[in-house]
């Protein structure tokens, strides 16, 4: 979240080590690249899918009740 915010920012900050960018401080502190931005939000929708799959899947599978 904290990438998709400030991750393009060019502005100059004050840090530990001298003046650098917010984009360069990202990159170099947390290490976070504004460029995998896209797989992350991937990630994001992927995983609720995939858990409503496996929960549909589930209860499809998994009924205990005998007729």
């Amino acid at each position: 979240m904290v990438v998709s915010q400030y991750g393009d920012v060019k502005h100059n900050i004050e840090t530990s080590d001298g003046r650098q960018t917010v984009e360069g401080f990202l990159k170099n502190y947390f290490d976070f690249k504004h460029d995998f931005l896209g797989v992350v939000a991937l990630v994001n929708v992927a995983f609720p899918i995939g858990f409503a799959l496996v929960f549909a899947i589930a209860i499809k599978m998994f009924n205990f009740q005998r007729r």
